[in-house]
């Protein structure tokens, strides 16, 4: 049976581990990630593996290739490394390991990032929102909206300034099926502005609380419902791009209302220009968006 262990390493460490017997050119492999994704330190390089054996050699499963970058000063090296060691009974287990790290099926998910960022901030999830929603759609359209090309984002730095309210969120409990990505990405950036404040309004949200009045008037709950409702109909309205901001944008549009006091007439949420809206409430947190 292997079993899994935890420990830390400087790279100098690191790199006296044996290289796995089966790795691949390094140096050749190194060449190219150099100019790639290896090209500049990220908070993903910390965390390594290994496999040790009840003899106590140990061998890489990854880490080769930013190993090598690392001594020859092309990379810059994390002050730690995080190390999974893996405890095997034989040579045949090394190599078994080091073929599921060198899957061509292992690839990152966006799903296997956001989780692995909120390991870093040492954040575990409990509600399905959190878990199966649309967080990296919601936190890039967000991001996008005060400078950051969608080409660039990575979530493992932009979730950062984000994480609070996604703990906010997180407490709640709710499940993805209430709130697409448009309209987590508002509720985001309330939270964000307001703190846990902003949840009374999505919590009468999703309790569908409410109210329509004589002559067809709704508040900015009911209004956001209804219009929500009315969108229900066609089974992509909640995806693209396009689609989210719009949600995102009229639905920050009947938050503000809520807290004002206003209504809405026959009529949906007006649309909120988010960019704007994130620089007036956040000015000191997205004044290089300029």
């Amino acid at each position: 049976m292997i079993t899994l262990t935890q420990t830390t390493m400087t790279t100098d460490e690191w790199a006296r581990i044996e290289d796995n017997p089966i790795q691949r050119n390094t140096e050749l492999h190194a060449k190219k990630a150099r100019n790639k994704h290896l090209k500049k330190l990220s908070p993903t390089h910390a965390r390594v593996s290994m496999a040790k054996l009840v003899t106590g050699e140990e061998f890489k499963l990854d880490g080769h290739t930013r190993s090598h970058l690392w001594q020859e000063g092309s990379l810059e090296a994390p002050q730690v490394l995080f190390v999974d060691v893996y405890h095997v009974r034989n040579m045949q287990q090394v190599e078994d390991l080091y073929k599921q790290f060198d899957s061509p099926y292992s690839t990152e998910t966006a799903t296997d990032r956001l989780h692995g960022a909120f390991r870093l901030h040492g954040f575990n999830p409990r509600s399905g929102l959190i878990i199966h929603g649309g967080v990296t759609s919601a936190v890039q359209t967000l991001t996008a909206n005060h400078g950051t090309s969608t080409k660039q984002f990575s979530v493992y730095e932009e979730i950062t300034p984000w994480m609070d309210a996604i703990r906010i969120v997180d407490e709640k409990g709710f499940t993805s099926s209430d709130f697409p990505a448009g309209l987590l990405s508002a509720m985001l950036l309330t939270s964000r502005v307001y703190g846990p404040d902003a949840m009374d309004f999505w919590q009468s949200y999703a309790n569908d609380e409410g109210v329509k009045m004589p002559g067809g008037e709704r508040c900015p709950i009911e209004a956001l419902s209804w219009w929500m409702r009315v969108r229900s109909g066609d089974k992509d309205a909640n995806k693209g791009r396009g689609n989210i901001l719009e949600i995102c944008e009229r639905a920050i549009s009947a938050f503000e209302a809520w807290r004002s006091g206003g209504s809405y007439k026959n009529a949906k949420p007006k649309r909120s220009d988010v960019r704007s809206y994130m620089r007036r409430k956040l000015p000191t947190k997205l004044s290089e968006a300029a």
